[in-house]
């Protein structure tokens, strides 16, 4: 059985789109699955799939590093810093309205104030 370790590291893709399909092979190389990596985590399979895929569980996602034996920040640079700390995005800020959206009859008008 081939092990995922820190000198294969550089192996890890670096784009994102490449890297889930990296990552489903690295854990059938430790001889497991998205199905059994849900099972023994006791979430379905889809949140499983969502964490390798896009940003989504940092607990699914750490669970997944851990597995691979690799670092977090390794594994999903642009979730993790290099301490293995979740990158926090920012929230969107609101805009300001200039006016109230009324709706009048078919269409829609704005409304002075």
């Amino acid at each position: 059985m081939v092990m995922v370790t820190v000198m294969d590291m550089n192996d890890i893709p670096q784009d994102p789109l490449v890297r889930p399909g990296w990552i489903v092979a690295a854990l059938h190389e430790h001889g497991d699955s998205v199905a059994e990596l849900a099972r023994r985590h006791g979430v379905a399979a889809q949140n499983i799939s969502a964490a390798i895929h896009h940003r989504s569980s940092e607990r699914i996602e750490r669970a997944i590093a851990e597995r691979l034996g690799i670092r977090p920040h390794a594994l999903f640079p642009e979730r993790f810093d290099a301490d293995d700390l979740r990158i926090r995005l920012p929230r969107p800020q609101p805009t300001k309205r200039q006016g109230k959206v009324v709706k009048a009859g078919q269409g829609e008008q704005r409304a002075a104030g």
